[in-house]
């Protein structure tokens, strides 16, 4: 008896646990579907509708249609509140469709946009506005359009990624970012070089604010290099668009006794959006003791690496924290089977 109670009480706990770790890791994607004429709707995906400030996330914007479209134009978008780049479609991937739902409607995909949230609260991302020529349509002219409409605006939710204000001097780092420090040889003297790499948006960090030599020798930063990367990937239908973001300064300064580039070590603070946490991510410096002492305890940064949804990992969690319980409940039953046991050999 208490065995098969022991047993009900573990296994309802493992349950209770693993529903509250699908709540911890809950997908916030959302797609909406807004009619604008019969047998046409304007799909607007979201990788997410709750985010944190300055956090990247992604827009999808679809036709659908009974029928295939004659042609489709779109109107440009003014994404206030936003920072954010229009990922550019493949060529030919606009004019490609694929059957969807029960009816067999077609799907085209019109834009795919990535975005930062600038403000907190709730905003509201701007409609698509599309123009369609239908199969039916009568006029022969190129800009005859048989249906201009727009699609309804959702909407998202920004939240600050800290639960009391901390002064921190400067738009948050929300995301992955990586980053080195190095020399580089240009025009016949040595100088310093800052690299960084992410998912965060460099396009607001003042690396100046950063970057500092031994006993404040006054130095230089220019930003020599500057490339977004759109990565895409398709599975099981769906779709998911990031931004790899990376950014290089020189840094020059007169520096002094060898001439050799001295910057010291920065410690930069970031929210990791997977963790909802603070952290600091350690970037070496050069020519200084305190890099040197540093050099054994962390490795130079890897290459950059394609940015992983946070919560592609959920599945794994969801696993590892079933197994535990597996584990523990079958320990549990060897415990009592033991001390069932030895009491009946104990017994007269």
């Amino acid at each position: 008896m208490n065995v098969r109670f022991a047993l009900l009480v573990l296994i309802s706990l493992a349950f209770s646990y693993e529903t509250f770790g699908q709540q911890q890791v809950r997908d916030f994607s959302r797609s909406q579907a807004f009619e604008i004429a019969p047998g046409f709707a304007i799909v607007t995906e979201l990788s997410a509708d709750r985010v944190y400030l300055g956090q990247q996330f992604s827009i999808l914007y679809s036709l659908e249609a009974a029928k295939p479209p004659v042609a489709v134009d779109i109107d440009p978008q003014q994404f206030s509140g936003f920072w954010s780049e229009i990922a550019p479609l493949k060529e030919g991937e606009s004019n490609r469709s694929r059957a969807v739902g029960a009816r067999g409607n077609y799907r085209y995909l019109l834009r795919q946009v990535v975005a930062y949230p600038l403000i907190e609260g709730s905003l509201q991302l701007p409609p698509l506005q599309v123009k369609i020529k239908t199969s039916l349509s009568s006029s022969q002219a190129s800009d005859g359009w048989d249906i201009i409409k727009a699609s309804d605006p959702p909407k998202i939710s920004v939240i600050y990624p800290l639960k009391e204000r901390e002064p921190i001097g400067q738009y948050p780092l929300v995301g992955s970012v990586e980053g080195k420090i190095s020399k580089v040889f240009r025009g016949g003297r040595t100088e310093a070089s800052l690299e960084l790499w992410g998912s965060v948006n460099l396009d607001l960090f003042r690396a100046s604010q950063w970057v500092r030599s031994p006993e404040n020798v006054q130095i230089s930063m220019q930003l020599i290099d500057k490339e977004n990367t759109v990565q895409t990937q398709d599975i099981g239908g769906k779709r998911s668009v990031s931004l790899l973001q990376r950014r290089r300064w020189s840094i020059r300064s007169r520096w002094k006794a060898s001439g050799e580039p001295q910057i010291m070590d920065i410690h930069l603070p970031f929210f990791d959006v997977q963790q909802a946490s603070w952290k600091t991510k350690l970037i070496e410096g050069i020519g200084t003791r305190s890099s040197e002492g540093n050099s054994n305890a962390q490795a130079m940064s890897p290459a950059p690496q394609r940015i992983q949804d946070p919560q592609v990992n959920g599945p794994l969690l969801f696993l590892q924290r079933y197994l535990l319980w597996i584990a523990c409940l079958f320990a549990l039953i060897i415990t009592l089977a033991t001390i069932r046991f030895l009491r009946r050999m104990r017994a007269p």
